[in-house]
């Protein structure tokens, strides 16, 4: 008998896919799609594969910068989401509580890069969650762009300086480095 090649194959291509965003998921996702307030989130940049999450900086020169760090379970990489009335959230995270908001630097040389703050009716701080239609890898997770009131006709994306990796707002264009894998970790918010 010969073993079934599309069997031994496509499996592994499938789960392969799943995980790195190939375009192979079995999952659907709607544009109605919104983070689950009563939960903790991940946020991962599509093209990071997992690897990178959104963490908060603690200590030194760049203290409350917003990094992509290497995933982990780590408290600056669980995102609470706090609806604001107007479809918008504020972003907080489990590691400096729900008084610290995320943030974008007006001006300077960190101009438009995300940063914790303390929490204000400041523009910056009202973040849009836009769900797209790319199918994401896991149940409980959507792929998403993410802008501001600040600077509403850009979004967030992400560069690297020297070894690191930081997110900040460009021009919205369909690049994947500005879709976000949005993960619901099941982590209750107390």
């Amino acid at each position: 008998m010969k073993p079934n090649l599309n069997i031994a194959v496509g499996v592994p291509l499938i789960l392969l896919g799943c995980f790195f965003g190939l375009g192979t998921h079995l999952w659907a996702q709607s544009p109605d799609s919104r983070p689950d307030t009563g939960f903790y989130h991940k946020i991962f940049p599509k093209d990071a594969n997992l690897f990178r999450a959104m963490d908060v900086i603690n200590g030194g020169e760049k203290d409350n910068f917003i990094q992509l760090a290497e995933a982990g379970n780590f408290s600056g990489q669980f995102w609470q989401f706090h609806r604001t009335g107007d479809g918008s959230f504020h972003l907080t995270t489990l590691f400096r509580g729900t008084g610290m908001c995320a943030d974008i630097f007006s001006g300077g040389p960190n101009d438009n890069q995300p940063h914790l703050v303390q929490c204000a009716n400041f523009s910056g701080q009202f973040w849009f969650v836009n769900p797209t239609f790319d199918h994401p890898p896991f149940p409980d997770t959507f792929f998403a762009h993410l802008k501001t009131k600040f600077r509403p006709n850009m979004c967030l994306d992400h560069f690297q300086e020297g070894d690191s990796f930081f997110p900040r707002l460009q021009a919205c264009s369909n690049v994947p480095g500005q879709l976000w894998l949005i993960s619901n970790t099941q982590r209750r918010v107390n």
